[in-house]
C-alpha cells in the first residue's frame, strides 16, 4: 500500500526529482555568479557557499515537492552522505569511460553517463533512506 496521494506514480516522482535538480542547479549557478562577480568572493569560497546552498534547497524542495514529507521528518545528514556518494559515482564513471572505456576521449558523453548514474543513485537512496514518511 502506498502512502502517496491517488494518481501519484513513481514516474511523477522521478520527474519532480529532476525538476528540483534543475532548480538546484540554477541556485548553484546564480549564487556562484553573485558571489564571484557582484561581491568579489573567490572562486573556491564562492563555490563552497553556492553548492551548500544548492544542496540545502534541493533537500527542502525534495521533501515537500517530490517525496511529500515534512522537512523535519527527513534526514539531512543522510542526504549529504548520499550526495557525496553520488558525486563519487559521477566522477568514477566519468573517469573510467573517458580514459579507458568505450567513450574514451569523449568527455561530454562520459559526463552525461556519470551524471545519469549519480542521479539514479541519488533518487533511489533518497527515496529509501532520507524521505521516510512517519
Amino acid at each position: 500500500m502506498s502512502w502517496y496521494p491517488k494518481g501519484w506514480t513513481l514516474s511523477s516522482q522521478i520527474v519532480r526529482f529532476l525538476m528540483v535538480g534543475g532548480v538546484s542547479f540554477c541556485v548553484d549557478v546564480g549564487v556562484l555568479w553573485l558571489l564571484v562577480y557582484q561581491f568579489d568572493v573567490g572562486y573556491i569560497p564562492g563555490r563552497l557557499v553556492s553548492v551548500l546552498l544548492a544542496i540545502s534547497v534541493s533537500f527542502v524542495l525534495n521533501a515537500r515537492f517530490t517525496f511529500l514529507v515534512r522537512v523535519a521528518d527527513a534526514h539531512f545528514a543522510r542526504y549529504i552522505a548520499i550526495q557525496a556518494l553520488g558525486a563519487t559515482l559521477n566522477l568514477g564513471v566519468y573517469t573510467v569511460l573517458v580514459l579507458d572505456g568505450p567513450l574514451a576521449g569523449q568527455p561530454h558523453l562520459s559526463l552525461m553517463c556519470g551524471a545519469a548514474v549519480a542521479t539514479a543513485n541519488n533518487f533511489l537512496c533518497s527515496r529509501k533512506y532520507v524521505y521516510i514518511p512517519r
